[in-house]
């Protein structure tokens, strides 16, 4: 008789994009909790899960598609709104259908985001680097070095929200916000901040 092993992150995978009868079938051999994991981060690792989960009726997984459609091979196409679009769907399915209430004490948690000179990037050691998740781009500082973007910690409440990053992209806790900054982090950077773009010649 042949085995065969099955990883988690692929029978999972597998469970996202099921249909119900499938999904009934792989929870019969591996097993719920194997297929789908009770925390969310396990289940959301791409925008693909996200989508998977929220379902393609679910209207910011519509306003998405209907945006890339639209936008596909145009050059006018903005970066942050396509980010912004797919953050709404990756904060919507994360949240397992929380939504804040702008209620007083209320907390709602978001990712914090550090820029770094080239300088200061020159300065840190590769596990620092790797510790704050960071992403390099061709774009310049003020002072004409090239830059980059950390997620540094999460942060809560609507007095902050100058950090760019918005309440309507809220968590219901800060491992949530802190996991999203960091599993979500070139989408993050595309949202928050935009490269400067070289002069035609």
């Amino acid at each position: 008789m042949e085995e065969r092993s099955v990883k988690r992150e692929n029978a999972v995978a597998a469970y996202n994009v099921a249909n119900d009868e499938t999904k009934k079938v792989l929870v019969a051999l591996l097993g719920e909790d194997f297929c789908k994991p009770k925390d969310i981060r396990e289940r959301v690792k791409t925008l693909e899960d996200a989508i998977s989960i929220l379902g393609g009726d679910h209207p910011y997984v519509k306003h998405l598609t209907l945006y890339e459609q639209e936008m596909h091979g145009n050059v006018e196409k903005m970066e942050d709104i396509s980010a912004f679009l797919k953050l709404r769907v990756i904060t919507t399915a994360l949240n397992e259908g929380w939504e804040p209430q702008f209620i007083p004490n209320e907390k709602r948690w978001y990712p914090w985001f550090d820029l770094y000179t080239q300088e200061e990037i020159d300065r840190m050691s590769d596990e620092e680097k790797k510790e704050v998740g960071l992403v390099l781009w061709g774009g310049s500082a003020s002072s004409g070095s090239s830059c980059g973007l950390g997620l540094a910690s999460s942060g809560h409440a609507f007095s902050n929200a100058h950090a760019a990053y918005g309440s309507r992209l809220a968590f219901k806790s800060e491992e949530l916000a802190d996991y999203a900054g960091r599993q979500f982090f070139d989408i993050c950077a595309d949202f928050c901040f935009k490269p400067e773009k070289p002069n035609a010649e």
